[in-house]
């Protein structure tokens, strides 16, 4: 077995004679308790991302079915780890810091934003490519976000129409619409035709399919659907229950930072058909 990784990660936990022998035999053996806790730790989490990279630029690291032996005798490790999972579970600190910001401190104009640094940054992005008409925000919270948008658009004099749904009345707020919506009914609430392009954005955690089926159906190709907080295991398994037949995976924007390095894993989505 061929191994290729970056010098520094080895260097972690390994002298360089170890790496050597390490990528000469293609096995890793433990005397060093520490050494095995990282390492299990750091492999479960590489199993996932690196076989998601198998048409990449990188090599597959540890692929199921290769052995890694220790003193308790060589343990097989399977791509079966929920990558996701273990970044909240390892990471659970930076997390948790990213979380109490999003959630109470990072605010627009008084109004909490609601939004991670990495997704702000994309949305920034990709509002400069897209140059959208029209923006439709489901779950609208204070109102920060569709604040934030019709702000940002205009800074980049792009004329674009923001509209925020949410089950709740919001405060009247400069260049921006709102519509009153229990989303549990959309399916019987008429949107107008808006205009293309489009962004739409699903950060209501309500009706999830619902919100997909309905926009699906008055989105044209080239517009984009943003699923956010898709870094929750359960509302990633939500998503990928929609019927998303219809759009495709952008990796321009879910992996701008860096393989999905933002709290939409998978869900910047382009509108194909």
């Amino acid at each position: 077995m061929k191994i290729e990784t970056t010098k520094s990660t080895l260097n972690l936990i390994f002298h360089e004679d170890e790496i050597a022998k390490i990528k000469k035999d293609g096995l890793m053996t433990f005397k060093n308790a520490n050494k095995k806790h990282f390492v299990n730790i750091m492999v479960d989490q590489m199993m996932k991302i690196y076989s998601s990279m198998a048409d990449g630029d990188y090599a597959n690291l540890f692929s199921a079915g290769n052995v890694i032996e220790n003193e308790e005798g060589p343990h097989e490790y399977k791509s079966e780890i929920n990558v996701i999972e273990k970044i909240l579970e390892t990471n659970k600190q930076y997390t948790d810091v990213i979380q109490q910001a999003k959630f109470n401190n990072f605010k627009w104009k008084g109004l909490k934003l609601l939004k991670d640094p990495f997704t702000l940054s994309i949305y920034q992005q990709l509002l400069q490519d897209l140059k959208p008409k029209t923006i439709l925000e489901f779950g609208s919270g204070e109102g920060g976000s569709a604040s934030w948008f019709a702000d940002t658009t205009k800074s980049l004099g792009i004329h674009s129409r923001v509209i925020t749904v949410d089950n709740k009345a919001l405060i009247d707020l400069p260049n921006v619409e709102s519509i009153q919506l229990d989303v549990n009914n959309i399916n019987i609430y008429e949107f107008e035709k808006y205009e293309s392009p489009m962004l739409v954005v699903e950060d209501c955690h309500a009706n999830m399919q619902g919100i997909v089926k309905k926009m699906s159906s008055i989105m044209s190709p080239g517009d984009y659907l943003v699923i956010e907080d898709t870094i929750d295991p359960e509302k990633y398994d939500i998503f990928k229950s929609c019927d998303l037949t219809s759009f495709s995976r952008d990796s321009k924007y879910c992996d701008f930072w860096g393989k999905n390095n933002s709290w939409n894993y998978d869900s910047f989505l382009r509108k194909e058909k």
